[in-house]
């Protein structure tokens, strides 16, 4: 049995596509332990052409799926179908794992039996320059803790840092929306709801690299897809309203769906994304129709700088909501967020 399937979801990576799939290749020992699955969606550029090249020297551990493009869920959607491995991680094409990082790792999730192991990662520039380190907080490495453990300390995690058991997501019927980016938010909310048990690997696995031109997260792509956000938005509301399991998971989900709203506001009212009439049309739907999910987790309407944004109809006072969070170095939003 593979201890590891990582999924490379891939859409005209050709430029990246070999950085990332050459941090995947380690000794032949450790190689037959692993899975990958590059999914190639409906590419243009010679990304599969690439792909079936590694597929062609490790034919143990390199799978290529040729499909029609239908977005970064339908990736997901296809090589969980696929997957054997004992474990499920996602590495997106441009970016990659840290070699040394991922010997231990792989060593180390050989060991476990949690639902959730999770690692450090790294934001990387277009130069190299590691712009932050991102640790995982409040959690022993090497340790094991209960879902509730999670709950009472409000951690939340990215992507970047999840490796859930396979078995979870297969009995779940695991679903991720397609069509659309952004809804690696989905991955990392709604398996939750069946986790038990978490582990820390410690190591700093994985490089998320940021600044490319058409990444789906550079501010003027993201700018232009309020839509695509909003829909992953009322997905993890609806995820965490109709679950039906114990109330500590259920006010963790509802707690992970107000903390990709909030995300949204600051987005918009601190960084002028998306168009203002757009964002208060979403503003009164969700007022409207999921008011009831703030109920016990820290209600959005005491949020001060949305309240201030609500109650601004000459634009004044988020102006200055703007100027002031600029000249403090982008801390004030947290100031603002009580």
């Amino acid at each position: 049995m593979k201890v590891l399937s990582v999924i490379v979801p891939t859409y005209n990576m050709e430029k990246y596509l070999c950085r990332c799939l050459d941090s995947l290749i380690l000794d032949d020992e450790k190689m037959e332990k692993l899975e990958v699955l590059v999914i190639n969606d409906g590419s243009k550029d010679s990304s599969s052409d690439i792909a079936h090249e590694y597929q062609m020297k490790y034919p143990n551990t390199f799978i290529v799926i040729d499909k029609e493009n239908g977005n970064y869920g339908s990736c997901i959607n296809i090589g969980l179908c696929e997957a054997t491995g004992k474990y499920f991680k996602i590495l997106d094409a441009d970016d990659w794992f840290d070699k040394e990082s991922f010997d231990k790792y792989l060593a180390f999730l050989s060991a476990q039996d949690t639902d959730l192991v999770l690692n450090n990662y790294r934001m990387v520039d277009a130069k190299g320059n590691v712009i932050r380190n991102i640790e995982i907080q409040n959690l022993q490495k090497k340790q094991v803790y209960k879902f509730s453990e999670l709950v009472k300390r409000g951690l939340f995690f990215q992507m970047h840092s999840v490796a859930y058991k396979t078995q979870i997501l297969k009995d779940m019927h695991y679903k991720q929306t397609e069509g659309i980016s952004y809804t690696d938010n989905e991955f990392v909310m709604k398996p939750f709801s069946a986790v038990k048990d978490i582990s820390v690997s410690g190591v700093c696995l994985y490089n998320y690299f940021v600044g490319r031109d058409g990444q789906t997260m550079n501010n003027v792509i993201a700018d232009k897809s309020f839509g695509q956000f909003c829909v992953v938005a009322i997905s993890l509301v609806e995820f965490a309203l109709n679950y039906e399991g114990d109330n500590m998971r259920r006010q963790y989900l509802r707690q992970n769906a107000l903390a990709y709203l909030c995300y949204l506001y600051r987005k918009h009212i601190f960084e002028n994304s998306f168009d203002d009439k757009l964002f208060r049309e979403f503003d009164s739907k969700i007022r409207r129709e999921y008011a009831c999910i703030f109920k016990g987790s820290g209600k959005i309407m005491r949020k001060i700088y949305i309240s201030i944004w609500r109650l601004d109809k000459t634009g004044f006072a988020t102006r200055m909501m703007r100027i002031i969070w600029r000249l403090s170095n982008k801390s004030t939003a947290n100031n603002f967020d009580k």
